[in-house]
């Protein structure tokens, strides 16, 4: 509905600047009755911008409707506590431990 009477009204003012004339009023009695402007050059250019412009709006705002499912909740994975292994000890080998030696009194 927007796009209908989008194009109704700039027909209608492209209609009014055709129905004058690009180039009205000008040349008389300046270069021998030759008028300026765009002869009609210039309502074939603007048929093709409006024309292009109402196509272009009419195929963009043509696209089918986008349904929205309902969103999927994923639950995080579980998380399992794993206990470090457990640290063994070494007794140093025997015979090659040596006790610190005494520190004498004074």
């Amino acid at each position: 509905m927007k796009v209908a009477v989008l194009l109704l009204g700039v027909l209608a003012m492209a209609g009014q600047a055709e129905a004058r004339g690009y180039g009205y009023g000008w040349g008389h009695g300046y270069g021998h009755g030759y008028g300026g402007g765009w002869g009609w050059g210039g309502p074939a250019l603007l048929g093709a911008v409006v024309g292009g412009l109402v196509v272009g709006s009419v195929v963009a705002n043509s696209q089918p409707p986008v349904y929205v499912q309902q969103p999927v909740y994923v639950q995080p994975q579980p998380v399992y506590y794993q206990a470090p292994p457990p640290v063994y000890y070494q007794a140093p080998p025997p015979g090659y431990y040596y006790a610190p030696q005494p520190v004498p009194a004074r």
